[in-house]
């Protein structure tokens, strides 16, 4: 996925690593998996530098309001849907449902799409730290790729960054 300054580019990034997480959730603790996983993380990872380095650059956002206030109630819908997922990420018969309706949820933000225009989404000198900071969180030493709970927290926090971002976009 080649990086683009767009709320498209930051809600599939977000959507990856969203699915990066429940992936790690679900391979347990086994060292061949978490290698994987760690992979994974560090492609992310690299993806999350480019997306934290173009924060003062413009980035594609919808025309008009209403559909800049559909995306926004669709990305809250999509992370509430997420929260509920992984309330009950061990009952498959609760998450099976969630599951499609969170795709059709991204299948209607991806319809908002069509037309967007450059402009700059200004990010306050604390936003940037606190996305600076979820891309450190994310960061993984040689010992820690081997550590399942480092590997899902660093997935974690680059889903919180995307997140943080694809809000603010939505709004600008």
């Amino acid at each position: 996925m080649d990086f683009e300054n767009s709320l498209k580019w930051v809600t599939e990034f977000w959507k990856n690593n969203q699915a990066l997480v429940e992936q790690i959730q679900q391979t347990g603790k086994d060292s061949a998996d978490i290698t994987g996983a760690a992979d994974a993380l560090q492609k992310n990872q690299q993806q999350a530098t480019q997306l934290a380095g173009a924060l003062s650059t413009n980035f594609q956002v919808a025309p008009d309001d209403a559909t800049k206030q559909k995306q926004s109630d669709l990305i809250k819908r999509i992370q509430s849907l997420n929260e509920t997922i992984q309330e009950f990420r061990d009952s498959p018969e609760i998450t099976a449902s969630l599951l499609a309706k969170r795709s059709d949820l991204y299948m209607a933000l991806a319809d908002t799409f069509d037309e967007s225009v450059a402009q700059l989404v200004q990010f306050t000198p604390d936003e940037v730290q606190e996305i600076n900071d979820l891309l450190k969180q994310a960061a993984l030493d040689a010992a820690s790729r081997q550590e399942w709970a480092d590997v899902l927290n660093g997935a974690v926090a680059l889903t919180k960054m995307a997140l943080q971002v694809a809000v603010k976009v939505a709004a600008a």
